[in-house]
């Protein structure tokens, strides 16, 4: 009986040292640390500017594109006269994007002054001109389609032209092509109407040209 006792007494502790081996093995284990190598890099001074927005038309149509001495903020108006029913007359412009960002684009009318009742039968549409060069608007230059169709001038005071994208540092050519119909009434002989065309220009809805990625 002594001995069994003596027996399970030992072989008591000899489990419980056991067990204080394999706790303490395990702390050690999960608290050892580790050398990690480390390496660091960097773009420094980094510099963010903000680009411009301007539109520009050409003072002389057979101009240099981009030369800033042929290009203007304002031009004069141009005289229609003698406008009488079924008539028809073209004016050519050139607009020029000097700034850094690529606009969307569109004219609009503006009504300043006479008589307003000439409004309603003038009528506007816009194409994009195919100049040869000579800055002189001929037959056949103008592409098929207007950019959109025909507008009263009092519609195109609310319902501006779209002419789409000009991307930076680039011409647009464009020819306004005015008319009356037969139905121009004879009270309005000897009357007249003045209008500003003005262009305007945003990002919004514009694409961003990316540069082509050059080779390795």
């Amino acid at each position: 009986m002594l001995n069994e006792m003596k027996s399970a007494l030992f072989g008591g502790k000899s489990i419980l040292k056991s067990l204080f081996l394999i706790v303490v093995t395990v702390a050690v284990v999960s608290g050892a640390t580790y050398a990690a190598w480390t390496a660091q890099a960097k773009v420094e001074g980094n510099t963010f500017s903000t680009g411009s927005a301007a539109l520009k038309l050409y003072g002389n149509l057979a101009g240099t594109p981009g030369v800033n001495a042929n290009l203007t903020d304002l031009l004069p108006g141009n005289s229609f006269d003698d406008v009488y029913p079924n008539w028809e007359e073209y004016y050519p412009a050139k607009l020029y994007n000097s700034g850094t960002v690529n606009l969307k684009t569109t004219v609009k009318g503006v009504y300043v002054s006479q008589t307003a009742a000439l409004q309603d039968y003038i009528k506007v549409a816009v194409y994009k001109w195919n100049d040869d060069g000579d800055g002189v608007y001929e037959e056949g230059e103008k592409e098929t389609l207007a950019y959109q169709n025909w507008k009263t001038l009092r519609e195109w005071r609310t319902n501006p032209i779209l002419l789409g994208q000009v991307d930076a540092k680039a011409t647009l050519p464009l020819v306004f092509r005015f008319k009356t119909e037969e139905d121009l009434p004879n009270s309005l002989q000897n009357q007249n109407t003045v209008f500003d065309f003005v262009f305007d220009g945003t990002t919004e809805g514009a694409t961003t040209t990316l540069p082509s990625p050059s080779p390795l």
